[in-house]
């Protein structure tokens, strides 16, 4: 399970480093990279994004929007491996889709991981106040 905030940089060459914490649960596997819809970056596991894929698959509807977005995911996810150094090469053309330039933000999301650029997450990731948040988790009936 992928939790927590991790603030890094990517070096000259795009490469993002990816937590420690986030090693050890990822393993000798390799991650798939795709564009999230929040123009950020989500990480998946290969065997987790075989997992998300096999669920999206199921949710077939035939419809356009449907065979755009997975055409969209299709053609846009990377197969990518950890280097020694535990890091990620990023694509321009990914880099690019999120934003990402210098100062990111890895974070958890439990069954995958984000990256975000340091702003926009900034931006995002703010609930608001201890009432907000619990309305939220009132009207998605969810228990903590």
């Amino acid at each position: 399970m992928f939790l927590g905030e991790f603030k890094h940089a990517l070096d000259a060459k795009g490469r993002a480093i990816i937590p420690s914490k986030f090693r050890d649960e990822i393993g000798e596997q390799k991650l798939v990279v795709m564009p999230g819809p929040d123009k950020n970056l989500v990480v998946y596991t290969e065997k987790d994004f075989q997992q998300f894929a096999a669920d999206f698959l199921e949710r077939s509807s035939g419809t356009a929007d449907y065979r755009g977005l997975r055409r969209f995911i299709a053609s846009n996810a990377e197969r990518l491996e950890l280097d020694k150094q535990g890091r990620i090469l990023l694509s321009a053309k990914l880099r690019n889709y999120a934003g990402l330039e210098k100062d990111i933000v890895v974070n958890g999301n439990l069954t995958n991981f984000e990256i975000w650029d340091l702003n926009r997450w900034e931006g995002e990731r703010n609930f608001g106040d201890a009432e907000v948040f619990a309305k939220i988790v009132e009207e998605m009936d969810i228990r903590i």
